[in-house]
């Protein structure tokens, strides 16, 4: 299981105990901003399970300005649901999954305005993948399925099955790669647990199983090495987790990093341009591989991590290899984004809303 998994039971359970003091989200914000062009990032800001509060912040890197509440602020009335999990921009639109909500959120760019919501209808959907702009798929960790949708029309289509409590997809080659985490120590027993089914996605068969290792949770597709990248990793500092690569083509494995604790965090981002993955470590900072070399994983980030409870999130920015990396200091209060320099240097700090684990960018 990974920490997010594990960080949103502790939410929940802190979640009960203090309940009357976290404040529903508004439904009268501020003033929608302006919306002729929207550059920067959209952090997906998870909120506490069954409070209804997640969130989005609209952070531009030029201003140095944040803005709290954005979906809320762009679409007066309405919330964004309970637990946002993931967000992918394609074509002028941004896809937000909202796992306890059971739906994606579908926001259209640069305006912020809602145009409706996939409805998934249970399984407790967790990750998305954009096949084509006609085709995406939804994991479904509580039903151990993946889902095909449409993302114009946003019609929901067939449920394929899959291993136990798939999290991350990637898609690479007309192919699919799930990771069928097995819920950590949970389900690691079950078939397929621990493995990543390679699925077509044209037909939806399963082709192969590949074995990274223990509960592998992220899944990050490189187009430009033909590679598919793989955390894993159990749930706990000393295990021996860390990245597996793969030919996207061959299915061959070729390259694999230690990183002991990567399956603490289980949150993973891509810069292939510049060839470097950026991963949270068991000791919850920050760490880099470097893809083209054959240099062990190593932490980069001058000062160390922002809380004792280390980073939360992390996302790349395609257009100069920004890395933003969220961190929490209690699960009922608002986090903090770092904005990282590529050689390791902090560029900015910005607050964000509750719990804030997911990282979208905007170039409209």
């Amino acid at each position: 299981m990974s920490l997010a998994s594990l960080r949103r039971a502790l939410a929940l359970l802190a979640a009960l105990a203090v309940v009357g003091c976290v404040a529903d989200p508004s439904v009268t914000p501020p003033g929608a901003i302006g919306t002729d062009s929207l550059r920067g990032v959209l952090v997906v800001n998870e909120g506490l399970r069954f409070q209804d509060n997640s969130t989005l912040t609209f952070y531009d890197p030029t201003s140095r300005e944040a803005v709290q509440d954005y979906f809320a602020r762009q679409n007066p009335g309405l919330r964004l649901g309970d637990t946002g999990n993931d967000i992918d921009i394609r074509n002028a639109r941004a896809y937000i999954v909202v796992s306890t909500s059971q739906n994606v959120e579908v926001v259209e760019l640069p305006s912020g305005r809602s145009l409706g919501r996939i409805r998934i209808g249970g399984g407790d959907p967790r990750k998305l993948a954009i096949v084509d702009d006609s085709t995406a798929f939804v994991t479904l960790l509580a039903s151990d399925e993946i889902v095909r949708v449409d993302p114009r029309s946003l019609a929901v289509g067939e449920r394929i099955a899959v291993g136990p409590a798939p999290e991350g997809i990637a898609t690479l080659a007309g192919r699919l790669f799930v990771a069928n985490s097995g819920y950590g120590f949970y389900r690691r027993h079950e078939p397929k647990a621990g493995t990543i089914s390679v699925i077509d996605a044209r037909s939806g068969a399963e082709l192969v199983l590949l074995e990274p290792g223990p509960n592998p949770v992220v899944v990050q597709a490189d187009a430009l090495r033909g590679r598919i990248y793989v955390l894993y990793g159990m749930a706990h500092a000393d295990s021996s987790g860390g990245i597996v690569a793969y030919d996207a083509a061959t299915l061959a494995e070729a390259a694999r990093w230690s990183v002991p604790g990567a399956g603490v965090a289980g949150e993973m981002a891509l810069d292939a341009s510049r060839g470097r993955l950026y991963l949270v470590d068991g000791g919850g900072d920050l760490a880099r591989i470097d893809l083209d070399s054959d240099a062990p994983a190593r932490r980069f980030v001058q000062g160390g991590p922002p809380s004792t409870l280390g980073y939360y999130g992390v996302g790349v920015s395609p257009v100069d290899g920004a890395i933003y990396a969220s961190s929490v200091a209690s699960y009922t209060l608002p986090g903090r984004v770092v904005v990282i320099e590529p050689d390791g240097r902090v560029r900015d700090r910005f607050d964000a809303g509750l719990n804030p684990s997911s990282f979208g960018f905007v170039q409209e």
